[in-house]
């Protein structure tokens, strides 16, 4: 609640422009009661309060862990990634053995090669007849025009590298 009144705050005098001296006032008016219900509560620590706070700073940590380890790994295969036009040049001068039907890699970076793409011709020693390196691109619009949502480019030797534009 503490947290809550001092953004109102900048609510108040930021967002609506109102006069500084009023978005004082209420702030500070407010900021005393939370402040009551604050220290009312405080006792409550010993008796047991401890416990959610602690639960929460627990899953806090392991959230951020999460999130950094995430941003590590992300660059890592960032940096190890491997040029999709170079690298399709190179697959087929020599080509795997291809079997029938088609295949669609899912890629966040259209200029790599996809991990799973790689992976399954490691194990498996055979691509698809066709093949469509998939990226999804969410835009911050509530309506993409029919014309903008999907783009097909061939990358040759039935290969294509397919844009899905999509509002989020």
């Amino acid at each position: 609640m503490l947290i809550t009144t001092i953004l109102t705050f900048f609510v108040l005098r930021y967002a609506w422009h109102y006069n500084l001296l009023l978005c004082v006032a209420s702030t500070i008016f407010f900021l005393v009661i939370d402040a009551a219900f604050f220290s009312a509560n405080l006792i409550k620590l010993v008796e047991g309060g401890w416990f959610p706070l602690t639960m929460g700073a627990l899953i806090f940590t392991i959230m951020v862990t999460w999130r950094r380890g995430r941003e590590i790994l992300y660059g890592r295969l960032r940096r190890a990634a491997i040029s999709l036009g170079p690298f399709l040049d190179s697959l087929f001068q020599d080509p795997p053995h291809r079997v029938p039907g088609t295949a669609i890699f899912l890629i966040g970076d259209p200029n790599a090669v996809p991990h799973a793409f790689l992976h399954n011709l490691a194990h498996n020693k055979v691509i698809h007849e066709r093949i469509v390196f998939l990226t999804v691109v969410f835009k911050d619009i509530p309506w993409v025009p029919a014309s903008e949502r999907v783009t097909v480019e061939p990358l040759g030797h039935d290969c294509y590298e397919s844009n899905s534009t999509s509002a989020s």
